[in-house]
């Protein structure tokens, strides 16, 4: 089972930014992140701690106009919770 939950992890970390489904803009983005954060995703104390301040560092960010890296931030956000997701989907079907 251990050898299965690397591999989907480590298939959604080679999947290339490019290639995903994210939103177009930082906004659009924001709007993604708290939505899969209300979907309520079991995580640890540091996982959450660390969604929580890149989502308030990249509201910062856009709020200061700097959409780039607002949007690299949140790019990440949403990779780090679609993992969270799937790993807490897998914990769930055992």
């Amino acid at each position: 089972m251990k050898k299965m939950l690397y591999a989907i992890l480590l298939s959604f970390l080679l999947i290339p930014a490019g290639c995903s489904d994210t939103p177009a803009g930082p906004e659009e983005q924001l709007k993604a992140v708290n939505e899969m954060l209300s979907r309520g995703y079991e995580m640890t104390e540091n996982q959450r701690r660390e969604v929580d301040e890149q989502v308030n560092e990249a509201s910062a960010l856009l709020e200061a106009g700097k959409k780039t890296e607002a949007s690299a931030l949140l790019t990440k956000v949403l990779t780090d919770l679609e993992v969270i997701g799937e790993t807490d989907r897998f914990n769930k079907s055992e």
